[in-house]
């Protein structure tokens, strides 16, 4: 993520403005592909790319629609061209996961194949060849509806959850100062630091869902 903030300053030319929404959903969007697909899917070198798809799903999830308060109007959806948007975008999605979990049975049964660390996908491939085993019966629409699952609440909970800590502490400049001051004083390098060891971050680290973030819906500001 460092390194993405890094290249953003760099090709802003002096600008100060760096769009941090992006980037943070980039970032969640990779850790959560290296725990359950075991690479990234949102880079060149991952292949296919989550990412721009990740960002369409969530826009229509929260898109409003006509035909979900008034079924009777629902036509309107489709004149205004959402419905069909919205198809195309789950079947790209529904395409994706088809062919990652093709493409994993293809390594998986390879000649040569040694498993080392199962990633959560392998893990349900493993459950549901042994159908027989289970007391239920784990179907390939099960398996992408559950990395559908993971992918839609994960990645957007987890990067709207990292800005809010992030726009409070822009808020607070004797916080963010605090923060900015104790890092150093570790004198590890910044992947070895312990988070339990700077005090400054203590209220952001355990409660940041507490920000009164419910209060910005009623037209209040802090």
């Amino acid at each position: 993520m460092l390194g993405a903030i890094r290249e953003a300053c760099s090709a802003s030319k002096g600008s100060s403005c760096v769009n941090l929404s992006e980037i943070l959903i980039q970032t969640s969007n990779n850790i959560i592909s290296r725990c359950v697909l075991g690479r990234k899917y949102d880079n060149p070198e991952g292949g296919i790319s989550f990412g721009e798809l990740g960002r369409k799903m969530m826009k229509h999830l929260a898109t409003f629609s006509v035909g979900d308060f008034f079924p009777l109007l629902g036509w309107i959806d489709v004149i205004t061209g959402q419905i069909p948007e919205f198809k195309a975008t789950f079947r790209a999605l529904d395409s994706f996961f088809d062919q990652l979990i093709a493409e994993r049975k293809r390594i998986v049964k390879s000649d040569g194949y040694q498993p080392h660390n199962k990633d959560f996908l392998e893990t349900l491939l493993q459950i549901q060849d042994g159908a027989g085993k289970h007391d239920f019966q784990l179907t390939h629409d099960d398996v992408k509806a559950i990395l559908m699952d993971i992918f839609a609440g994960g990645s957007d909970t987890t990067s709207t959850l990292l800005e809010w800590v992030f726009a409070a502490l822009l808020k607070n400049p004797d916080a963010m100062k605090r923060a900015q001051e104790e890092i150093p004083d570790t004198g590890k390098p910044m992947q070895n630091v312990d988070m339990s060891e700077i005090w400054g971050l203590t209220v952001f680290k355990k409660v940041p869902l507490h920000l009164q973030p419910e209060l910005h819906s009623f037209g209040y500001e802090p």
